[in-house]
This record gives C-alpha cells, structure tokens and sequence, in this order.
C-alpha cells in the first residue's frame, strides 16, 4: 500500500490502532487490530486468526470500522487476511477466527481470495495494496463476487509489478465495481425488486444504466437506472428493445418480433414483455427523459430501427 493510502492517526496500544484509509470520498477511518494467522492444529487445511493473549475485547471508538487484520507470508509474499470486526465488537470470548488456509495461495497469486465460514464470518485474503478496496466495501456493504474482483486485482498487475501505478489501477477498478454495485442495490430497492420490464423478482433482477456507466458523466442515481431481469437486462444491452422518453411506451427490434412469431420461447418472452415501462413509486427515483435521451444520442447508430 503507498504511503498516501494510509495515514496513521494513533498508534495507541496497537490494538487498535487508529488508521485513515484514503478513497475517492475522502478518508475512511478504521479501527486496525492486527495479529499474526497460523496453522489450526485441528484440521490440515484450517488456518487461524488468534487474538493476542494479553490484548483486550475489539473495540470500536467513537463508531470507527473495527477490523481485524492477520499478517501472513506465502512464497515470500505479503498477504493479509481481513476480518470485519463489527461481530467481534466488546465480546468477552475472544474464541479463533478460523478460514481455509487455501485463500492465502489464493491471494498471493491473484491478490483477492474470499472464504466463508459456517458461522458467516467472511474472510478476505488480500494483497496489501488492496486494503484500501476491502474498507470501502466494508463500509458500502456492497462486495462484489470474489472471482470477479480477483480477475480485476490480476489484470490490473498488482501482484505482478507492485508498484504505486499498478495499486491506483487495481483500486479504481475494484472501486468501480463496488459502485457499480451500491447503484444496483439502489435502483432495485426503488423499484421493489421487480424487473421493469415483465416484473419479474425472484432476486433475479439487477440496476441497470440508462445512460451506459461507460459515458463520460453518467451519474449512479436512481433516476438513471432500470432494475431488469437478466433476459430483460441483457435484450437492453443488445438494443433489441427501445423505451419512448415520453410515454415510456416499449418497443421491439423488428428482426425480434420476426424471430418471435417462429420462435416459441422468444413468442413468450416479448409477450411478458410490458406495453409500458414501470416506474418506481417515489417520484424522485423515476427515469428521467434526459437520460433517455444522453442514451439514444450516444448510441444512435444502434437505434435507426427506432425511427
């Protein structure tokens, strides 16, 4: 991690000791107890994070992010493994956090590995250079899935140049993906959980971008998202289907309603298909026309068929 990622504000007894993790919305201050991981003699595979003997309950000063932290060395790497400490939080019993040791080849080698326990507990093995990514969840309550922030952490060389360029890119995405999961959660939650489309739920449904996130100045606000089912999601994407700005009236590729009148599955799918978009009850989190329009703008050469 660079020096300006962190900044100590007091070391104190070191557990915790009080650190300012820098991010995009300023400085998130944390509550770090560290302590080494080791083998459990239990099992082969079950690795531990052990309190201190002589250290007391984890603590959360005046409601700063509590977070456990271990220090581990794999093939001559750092690798640390997180903890949120909010569980830990004043409890008298100090028992073992325990985790599957195979995060920690894991994360040395991809610089993200996840592990949960029976008890819910998540663990996160981590390149350090990551610390920062892992706060800002923590304090979004939004994680990404492990695998895809992994694949993230790899292409954007981190473990493999370890230099301050390479941490700056692996943050930005990772931090992206984690708005990119706040909106989601946003737009559904607005909309109910329901596909705007065929109002499908199920936890099947996700936010979408009006005006694709890829554009320069597309903002993560409710009233530039759609929450859509994964068919309806990606016949968006795809542009097989257009929205009026104005009466929000939806319409079809024609090439889809071909296929449609030959294709039983598609026949059905445009069929529960709404004549109209649903829109949230609260007025404030309703499609906005600009973003309509910032969408058929941009992207006109995929809407010609719209007329």
């Amino acid at each position: 991690m660079g020096r300006d990622a962190l900044k100590v504000v007091s070391v104190g007894t070191g557990w915790p000791g009080i650190v300012e993790i820098a991010s995009d919305r300023g400085p998130i201050p944390i509550a770090l107890h560290v302590s080494r991981v080791s083998p459990h003699a239990r099992k082969e595979y079950e690795w531990r994070f052990q309190y201190p003997g002589n250290r007391d309950p984890v603590v959360s000063p005046d409601g700063i992010l509590p977070i456990l932290l271990g220090v581990a060395e794999v093939d001559e790497k750092v690798v640390f493994v997180a903890f949120d400490g909010n569980s830990r939080v004043g409890k008298i019993v100090r028992s073992s956090l325990l985790f599957n040791g195979g995060i920690l080849m894991d994360a040395a080698r991809d610089g993200w590995a996840e592990y949960t326990s029976t008890r819910g507990e998540r663990a996160v093995a981590l390149h350090p250079r990551l610390l920062a990514a892992y706060v800002e969840m923590l304090q979004s309550g939004i994680f990404p899935e492990g695998r895809e922030v992994a694949n993230a952490a790899s292409a954007s060389g981190v473990v493999a140049e370890d230099d301050e360029e390479a941490a700056e890119r692996a943050r930005i995405v990772v931090s992206r993906l984690v708005r990119n999961g706040a909106f989601s959660r946003d737009v559904r939650e607005a909309y109910n959980g329901r596909c705007a489309l065929c109002d499908l739920s199920l936890d099947l449904v996700v936010g979408a971008h009006i005006w694709p996130v890829s554009a320069k100045g597309a903002p993560d606000k409710v009233w530039n998202g759609l929450a859509l089912c994964h068919n309806h999601h990606a016949a968006f994407d795809k542009y097989y289907i257009w929205i009026d700005p104005t009466d929000r009236a939806v319409k079809f590729r024609p090439n889809i309603l071909e296929i449609a009148s030959t294709d039983a599955a598609a026949k059905i799918f445009t069929q529960n298909t709404r004549p109209n978009l649903i829109s949230p009850k609260k007025a404030t989190d309703r499609p906005r026309l600009a973003m309509f329009q910032k969408r058929y703008e941009e992207l006109a050469i995929f809407y010609g068929w719209a007329g």
